[in-house]
């Protein structure tokens, strides 16, 4: 890294992606309402990336768990996605904002790079919200990944003293145009929708998350 780029960070103080849109986009009420899925949602997503790194006991599964493995498993035979980076922890050390990314791939029979975003509930407008804002820390020149001591990429789980965090610049990611976004719903039939969004469609759910984030930090000045 140059001179210039930080080289850690306490990221205690800078809000998720998640945060922004909860406190300044959606009802106040909207996560309690949807408790029990955000619950489930949690678990199927440690599950994928235990599979993801190869050690997922699937016989240890809840059973309440296994439509939404089995949903994964047939999106991959599908669409054979060459994992980049799973749970991928950014920050952008000049907006001030942070989140992590469940998958960076690229699929089969396609050069570009897709940010897929799992979902277990309801397809909700604010999902394409939240993955523009990954797509923006993605490919910002202002966002860097968290990793540990070793240069090794980090997430949530992973705990820093005091909070702070070494930085890594990402590695090339390509053409700007050719960064696309895709969110992945999980059923509990065991069947999944893979949406796909267009680029002028991520354009407008970008400037509206920049506009949150600025409303975000106007609020912490009251």
């Amino acid at each position: 890294m140059g001179d210039q780029e930080p080289k850690s960070l306490d990221i205690t103080k800078i809000p998720r992606v998640s945060e922004i849109i909860t406190r300044v986009i959606l009802p106040p009420d909207y996560f309690s309402r949807a408790f029990r899925k955000t619950t489930i949602g949690d678990y199927v997503h440690q599950a994928l990336e235990f599979k993801a790194k190869d050690i997922l006991d699937e016989e240890s599964l809840d059973d309440q768990l296994i439509p939404y493995i089995q949903a994964y498993e047939q999106w991959e035979k599908d669409f054979k996605p060459k994992t980049i980076y799973s749970e991928l922890r950014l920050v952008d050390s000049v907006f001030g904002f942070t989140g992590q990314i469940d998958r960076i791939a690229i699929l089969e029979g396609k050069s570009a790079t897709f940010i897929i975003d799992f979902k277990t509930g309801n397809m909700s407008p604010w999902h394409i919200i939240q993955i523009a804002a990954y797509r923006e820390l993605y490919t910002s020149p202002s966002a860097f990944m968290l990793v540990d001591n070793d240069g090794f990429p980090i997430n949530w789980k992973d705990e820093a003293p005091q909070g702070r965090y070494h930085l890594k610049q990402i590695g090339p990611r390509g053409p700007l145009d050719e960064v696309y976004c895709a969110n992945l719903y999980l059923k509990p039939n065991g069947k999944y929708t893979f949406l796909r969004y267009q680029l002028s469609e991520l354009i407008e759910a970008r400037n509206i998350f920049m506009a949150a984030l600025t409303i975000y930090n106007y609020r912490l000045k009251l």
